[in-house]
């Protein structure tokens, strides 16, 4: 079997060693946790105040004083639990038996801008980066040799608040490293890890820390180390920057350091796997090195060597939503690394040219990755069709799809994942099945209660009305959820279009229906920012006040219970605009059917029996739809949602419903799970361009 891939660190000497507990750190310092409901528990039973406000274990145990440990030491259940805890952490990390890709021959290496893992570690904006958390949980659950790829920002992605206008508001935390779960990784002579990327003019040095998810460990690259110029410091201080020279010198050091840190670990992988073409550049990196190993080949050829075992998955249906920068900005910053290969910028730039007559003076990332990348992937298989359509003329061919799955044991919630533990899906009852969806709706609305009662007094609402919102969710209602990021393409509006028709569903009394919304706008996207503030401003004006809400500062622990607790979710994209969308799939394993666009994922996922489709099928680009599908949405909640929902038997059972929440269940499980995506990569792509001597994609 091939081994896990182990990265050296330095130990935490800041961390307590309580006497009969030192099981309790190691489990801590290990996001296996993040997965294993008994081991949050453990935490919790440590300090339940301290763990309920911050969620996060290595605070918690610096928190702990030493008469809390020998308290909790003198307690033999809570000493055997985190025994056995330990003992389940060791036999997942030691396990010996045959995992999934064993016959690769090494490790993947996985890179991504963003690692979405726990709220604890807010590394993270959106979907992309919950996709790249997802898989690195279900590598170390197959016992795939991987290692993953980052940037560490210490500022990580905006906290959100919404002022008394209505409008958002980005707030910026500054992560202490030394609070997470952290280590700094180790040189071969037991000193902090450092590598070091060329940039026009002076060199930055990056430190290494070590994110361990289970057996997979997760290398964050950080540009705030002592000896840098104070400006470099700051390079890897955000997520998504809008300013462009800082966005791409990001995305150098994420190409350039991957390699040179995996190199410099001993790692040699036999896949990259770039999750989006943000980490494109470390084709020249490896280009480099390739050179380096045979100074007789030229540097084009080394180009071309360097993308075998070169996966580049694509998230974009259209060349607007890439990585793209004026070829001034690109020179500049890419002339070292071309001069490297002994090639000019402009044979970079050319690599980096989008498809015909689509911006073609600037320097496209997703382009360069794909024309020497071995193998390209689409996200779903409208996707597939879509990326195909507009980079057949780069590659050359149609773009195979893996679609997105998640991963179970994160997002199914423990009512619906114990019943489902009883008895098969054929077999659970109308009953147990309706009853665990009302503990998990239960669950979320005593949890939003108490974000909506701390709003309000951020507001400045009166304190008699304060009270009342810790109650104001219905647990009768039909409940929408919406919970994503707000770029204009979502369309999270879209409910709103017709407020008057909208007003009567909200109004019923015999038949009530609720909105939850959630979810950020890029501080620089206007457009984005201005559909969040229609939605704002619809959850506070007379007629609909009380019936939507707004949920402030989307992270995964709203996430958690929002895709668990609704009724029914709402995704509403304008199609073909959505590659894939994955929290529909985080609904269907907790049997919340979607009403949803045919777009991205529920394109392939919808049947009839699992939710209900938004409008029709069409892969043109139809232009402004969204009078059509608002009508559409309208008709689908007035005919068919509400009637099926509230429509209940002697036993107060809505049977109807409960068909449609067993056939999420069904394509959830079985069709879009973490575990069989990643089972696709290995056996579509992974092994494919391991055994290829040439790259694939077009050469262009």
């Amino acid at each position: 079997m091939a081994p896990p891939v182990r990265v050296p660190t330095l130990d935490r000497s800041d961390l307590p060693h309580p006497p009969g507990l030192e099981g309790i750190r190691e489990l801590a310092e290990n996001l296996w946790w993040s997965w294993h409901p008994d081991a949050l528990r453990l935490f919790a039973r440590i300090d339940p105040q301290t763990w309920a406000r911050t969620r996060n274990p290595i605070h918690l145990l610096r928190q702990t004083d030493a008469e809390r440990w020998s308290a909790l030491a003198a307690d033999t259940r809570f000493v055997a639990d985190t025994q056995a805890m330990v003992g389940r952490l060791h036999q997942d990390l030691d396990d010996l038996t045959p995992g999934l890709g064993d016959d690769l021959g090494g490790p993947i290496a996985y890179l991504c801008a963003e690692f979405a893992l726990h709220e604890s570690l807010p590394v993270y904006s959106g979907g992309l980066g919950v996709l790249a958390g997802d898989l690195c949980k279900a590598a170390s659950d197959a016992r795939l040799p991987m290692v993953a790829v980052g940037p560490f920002y210490h500022r990580g992605y905006f906290r959100q608040h919404i002022d008394a206008d209505g409008r958002q508001q980005p707030l910026e935390p500054d992560m202490d490293p030394s609070d997470l779960p952290l280590r700094r990784a180790a040189s071969a002579d037991g000193k902090p890890l450092e590598v070091t990327v060329e940039l026009p003019g002076r060199p930055v040095r990056l430190g290494v820390w070590v994110a361990q998810v289970g057996r997979v460990p997760l290398l964050l690259l950080d540009a705030d180390m002592p000896g840098n110029h104070p400006d470099d410091r700051r390079i890897t201080d955000q997520l998504y920057v809008a300013e462009r020279r800082t966005r791409l010198t990001q995305e150098l050091l994420l190409g350039v350091g991957a390699a040179r840190a995996l190199a410099e670990l001993g790692i040699e992988p036999v896949v990259w796997h770039l999750n989006e073409g943000h980490s494109a550049l470390v084709l020249i990196e490896r280009a480099r090195a390739a050179r380096a190993a045979q100074p007789d080949q030229d540097g084009v050829a080394a180009l071309r060597r360097a993308g075998r075992g070169v996966v580049l998955t694509l998230h974009t249906p259209v060349p607007a939503g890439n990585e793209r920068y004026d070829t001034t900005l690109a020179t500049e910053l890419l002339a070292g690394p071309a001069a490297a290969i002994d090639l000019t910028p402009e044979q970079i730039l050319q690599l980096g040219r989008g498809p015909d007559g689509v911006w073609p003076e600037d320097f496209d990332l997703t382009a360069f990755g794909m024309r020497r990348a071995a193998a390209v992937n689409a996200v779903s298989q409208l996707h597939g069709r879509t990326a195909t359509h507009t980079w057949q003329p780069i590659i050359g061919r149609e773009v195979p799809a893996v679609t997105n799955g998640v991963h179970v044991a994160t997002w199914q919630a423990e009512p619906m994942r114990a019943a489902l533990a009883r008895r098969d899906l054929s077999a659970i009852t109308d009953r147990d099945l309706w009853d665990a969806h009302a503990e998990q709706k239960r669950q979320m609305i005593d949890f939003l209660g108490g974000r909506l009662t701390r709003q309000a007094v951020r507001h400045g609402i009166a304190p008699e009305s304060v009270g009342d919102l810790a109650g104001a969710l219905d647990p009768h209602a039909l409940t929408i959820g919406f919970a994503r990021r707000f770029a204009t393409y979502k369309r999270a509006d879209l409910i709103l279009h017709d407020l008057r028709r909208l007003s009567k569903l909200l109004a019923d009394p015999d038949r009530p229906m609720q909105i939850i919304f959630a979810g950020k706008a890029h501080p620089a996207d206007e457009p984005g920012r201005a559909v969040l503030g229609r939605v704002v401003e619809a959850s506070r004006r007379v007629g609909t006040a009380g019936r939507i809400f707004f949920i402030e500062d989307y992270d995964l622990r709203v996430a958690r219970f929002l895709v668990s607790g609704v009724d029914v979710w709402l995704n509403s994209p304008r199609r073909p605009h959505e590659a894939s969308g994955t929290s529909g799939m985080k609904a269907a394993i907790n049997g919340v059917p979607s009403i949803s666009i045919l777009d991205g994922w529920w394109d392939e996922a919808f049947d009839g029996v699992n939710g209900w489709a938004i409008g029709h099928r069409s892969d043109a680009f139809e232009g402004d739809t969204d009078a059509a599908d608002a009508a559409s949405l309208y008709q689908v909640l007035e005919t068919e949602a509400v009637p099926t929902f509230f429509d209940r038997d002697t036993e107060g059972l809505p049977r109807t419903w409960t068909r449609f929440m067993r056939g999420a269940l069904a394509t959830g499980l079985t069709r879009f799970s973490a575990e069989r995506a990643l089972a696709e990569y290995v056996d579509r792509l992974y092994r494919p361009v391991v055994g290829s001597g040439e790259v694939t994609a077009g050469m262009g």
